[in-house]
């Protein structure tokens, strides 16, 4: 990323000493959130400045000991009138701390730093984080805001072709650079048993359960009424130690409320556990017999994979 983000800034120019503003909704958890982190540690080890817009999270305290500086903004919101005034704000930060690039992971954050660019002459980079759907004109302008950057980056040829499918205006814009993980973290051997046992034993299951792991942020699309489904049937086929953990934030409380009552309807509350957010993904990997990536829709980049395989 970083040789085509200089080449945006200025052909031949290195990031350093170069002020990146990233914007995203918040710092909670997420691929977008972790590719946040993980893009401002890169560009502090380089000598660039990274600012980080969002409305904060979990994850800030992580974003500054890795050299991001965080800057509390309300980049969630998706009320037209609160973006426009958003996008005023938001071209008063980049010309107050001299942003040179603007970078958007979501889609309303990215309408924002669309203007604001505009009116800073700022440059702006988008990142396709996700193979956004909507059949309805409205919601295809809505969308189509994600590859309206200086630069898009698709996090996976699949995103690419889907951008120059639905947004050929941009093909001579896009930029594959698949997603990553640390495989250094998820490495066997850098997971000390003590953390598995003890992620095992906060989740509830016995030594001798095989853990059937789910690790997703908790929405519709990511197949866990499909998991539930399926665990119904094995149970009925009498295997029976069997304990289905869900790891991630729920994507609203009306998602986790229906996950939760499709449970208990199934009669599986002792065998399917909803365990939040998770802390130590590499311990959770390791705490379970198999890992599932259910989704029920096309994904940009499927983490759990990599992660899974590491």
């Amino acid at each position: 990323m970083s040789q085509q983000t200089a080449t945006i800034a200025a052909p031949g120019q290195r990031l350093a000493g170069r002020t990146i503003l990233q914007i995203v909704p918040d710092l909670q958890s997420g691929g977008a959130e972790r590719a946040t982190v993980d893009v401002a540690e890169a560009l502090s080890r380089v000598g660039a400045r990274c600012l980080v817009a969002s409305r904060g999270g979990r994850m800030v305290s992580e974003l500054q000991s890795k050299g991001g500086v965080w800057a509390p903004f309300p980049a969630a919101t998706k009320n037209p009138f609160a973006m426009a005034l958003n996008s005023v704000r938001l071209a008063r930060i980049i010309r107050d701390e001299g942003v040179d690039i603007v970078h958007a992971r979501s889609r309303a954050p990215a309408w924002v730093a669309y203007y604001a660019a505009r009116q800073t002459g700022a440059k702006l980079v988008t990142t396709y984080h996700s193979a956004y759907s909507g059949a309805s004109a409205i919601k295809q302008r809505y969308n189509a805001i994600m590859s309206a950057g200086d630069a898009v980056i698709a996090i996976s040829e699949f995103a690419a072709q889907r951008i120059r499918e639905l947004h050929p205006e941009s093909a001579d814009r896009i930029v594959v650079i698949p997603r990553g993980a640390d495989l250094r973290a998820f490495s066997p051997a850098a997971v000390d048993r003590r953390r598995v046992e003890r992620l095992r034993a906060a989740w509830g299951v016995a030594a001798h359960d095989r853990v059937v792991l789910l690790p997703s942020r908790l929405s519709a699309r990511k197949g866990h009424s499909v998991l539930v489904e399926a665990t119904k049937r094995l149970i009925k086929e009498g295997i029976c130690d069997l304990r289905v953990v869900f790891v991630g934030d729920p994507h609203s409380d009306s998602t986790r409320r229906a996950l939760e009552t499709q449970i208990e309807h199934a009669g599986l509350g002792d065998v399917v556990r909803n365990a939040g957010y998770c802390e130590d993904m590499p311990a959770a990997y390791m705490a379970a017999a198999v890992i599932v990536a259910p989704a029920t829709e096309p994904e940009a980049f499927g983490r759990i994979a990599v992660e899974a395989q590491a």
